[in-house]
């Protein structure tokens, strides 16, 4: 849990700032108040804030001079400046002495949370750094080709490969030398590569973003060879956990897609216009549509659309250029010859065909025997599920 500190002349901010963090920013606690800058370096002092929020413009020591007393008192404080836009070289000054943010006000929470955010990300960037200085060259190479084979297990959702990798991958990372710095560095290089593929593989990016900062947070802690055997086990579980769900979750997706493209024939339904709809990129959709229907994208759209023309050839009276454009196809050349290339013959022979053998006619008006034998076989050749 991170310690704040509110610094603000004016209660109203304050009491806004303290409803905040109590009632939507989790992870942090408001330890104190202070009203001006004096108050603001004895709380500093007596409870070592993690993050100070200080108001610029304030009676007695202001928050520039309050910001440059605390930095050289508490370094490691994150010191983040509130300032009205007139005030704003003074918010420049801060920066200078020693703040890292700046807010103007009155503060937006979505903007409260970005900032601490960018600091929670600086934080582990530097303790990454911290971390490798003086190693010495004491880094071991591991088998890189395991991360391509965790890659590609996540990509299918294959869990029990993900599995088994996952151990192998993470137990060489526990054969390195057992200096806590050596194994920081494996896990935040694998961690970073991991959650890059992750939404790649269909992960939803709010979802992936939360295992990587769960991730982060667990590596930067880590002190002990013990604590490196907890953090892998976390790792490998919410993997595990997230990969199960995600593969839940992408069959679900993919029965929607299927539902909407049933629905809408008609429109279009080019491959990037789906996965922008349904938040996937086009090589991940393309993937699960093959995995789950055994056909690429377009060869599925075109079985469905080819489908439900001979349903409308068999069953309606409409024209042939209104059934291509009511399947999606908009030139009727273009249906003729998709038609012709699948079916054997045209649409006009076919709906001739049909009506012949439902009607006991003569075929010979309009299609030869040959086609008459060849049309039969082609009647129910396409895909319909």
């Amino acid at each position: 849990m991170q310690k704040v500190l509110l610094v603000e002349d004016e209660e109203i901010e304050r009491v806004f700032l303290k409803n905040l963090f109590q009632k939507q920013i989790k992870d942090y606690q408001v330890i104190g108040e202070a009203c001006n800058g004096r108050e603001a370096i004895a709380l500093a002092k007596n409870y070592s804030p993690d993050v100070i929020f200080m108001d610029v413009k304030m009676p007695g020591i202001d928050g520039l001079e309050a910001t440059q007393v605390i930095k050289k008192m508490r370094p490691q404080a994150h010191i983040i400046i509130l300032t009205a836009y007139e005030e704003f070289k003074f918010a420049q000054e801060a920066l200078r002495a020693g703040a890292e943010e700046y807010l103007l006000k009155p503060a937006q929470p979505e903007e409260i949370m970005k900032v601490l955010k960018n600091i929670y990300q600086r934080s582990v960037r530097a303790d990454f750094t911290n971390d490798i200085t003086g190693l010495d060259g004491k880094l071991e190479i591991i088998n890189y080709d395991k991360e391509k084979v965790l890659m590609k297990a996540l990509q299918n959702n294959d869990v029990r490969l993900l599995v088994s990798t996952l151990e192998d991958y993470l137990n060489d990372l526990l054969q390195l030398p057992h200096l806590p710095a050596v194994l920081k560095i494996r896990l935040f290089e694998f961690i970073t590569v991991l959650t890059r593929n992750l939404c790649d593989a269909g992960f939803n990016p709010h979802k992936a973003h939360e295992l990587k900062m769960k991730f982060y947070e667990s590596i930067s802690r880590l002190e002990t060879f013990s604590d490196a055997q907890n953090c892998i086990a976390l790792i490998k579980d919410e993997l595990v956990s997230a990969s199960q769900a995600n593969d839940t979750s992408k069959k679900e997706v993919v029965k929607s897609v299927l539902h909407y493209i049933k629905a809408n024939l008609s429109k279009d339904l080019s491959l990037d216009s789906i996965s922008e709809r349904f938040h996937f990129s086009s090589s991940h959709l393309s993937r699960l549509m093959k995995r789950e229907t055994g056909f690429t994208y377009p060869e599925y759209l075109n079985r469905l659309r080819l489908a439900e023309a001979k349903t409308l050839l068999r069953n309606s009276e409409l024209n042939i250029h209104t059934i291509a454009l009511e399947v999606g196809y908009r030139e009727v050349s273009h249906f003729n010859r998709v038609f012709k290339k699948a079916i054997g013959i045209s649409p006009t022979k076919y709906r001739v065909i049909f009506f012949n053998e439902q009607t006991g006619g003569s075929p010979h008006l309009n299609a030869s025997s040959k086609q008459v034998r060849k049309g039969k076989e082609c009647l129910y050749r396409v895909y319909t599920d």
